[in-house]
Parts: C-alpha cells; sequence; structure tokens
C-alpha cells in the first residue's frame, strides 16, 4: 500500500511528501533497501546530494553487491559532492 502511495507522489513530482512517507517508514523499518534506494533517488532529484549519498551509503551497507547504489557513492555522488 505505502509503496503504491509513495510511486503516486514521486511520479507526480510531490517529492516532499514522498521523502516525508519514506522516512517515516524507514523510522519502523531501517534496514528496507528498496525504500533506502527510493528516498535516495528521490534526494539526488530535490538536490539533496548530501542526504541521498548518506543513504546511497547505508544501502551499500546492507547490500554490498548492489552495483549501481555502489556507483552512485563512489563516482556520480560522490564526486559531486566532494
Amino acid at each position: 500500500m505505502i509503496e503504491s502511495y509513495t510511486a503516486s507522489l514521486y511520479a507526480s513530482g510531490i517529492l516532499d511528501r514522498a521523502s516525508d512517507v519514506l522516512e517515516t517508514r524507514l523510522a519502523t523499518d531501517p534496514t528496507n533497501v528498496d525504500t533506502l534506494k527510493t528516498l535516495g533517488s528521490i534526494y539526488r532529484k530535490q538536490g539533496r546530494l548530501a542526504d541521498a549519498l548518506g543513504v546511497y551509503q547505508r544501502v551499500v551497507a546492507l547490500a554490498p553487491g548492489d552495483a549501481y547504489s555502489r556507483f552512485l557513492v563512489e563516482v556520480k555522488i560522490g564526486r559531486a559532492h566532494v
């Protein structure tokens, strides 16, 4: 249910509300990699690169095999944030 609601908000460009929903969800399920990845994507779209970097670092810690998140941390966001 939350996933479809958040997806609708995301698709509609209502990113502040979508991030609020995901942050609330993470308060009760802090290791949900899918939620973290979606939140990281929202932060990137909002230009919140420091927040996105932190989220993707959490993803990499939880799912070391996630090549895309690792790429974002090491190359794309990491360099932009420096």
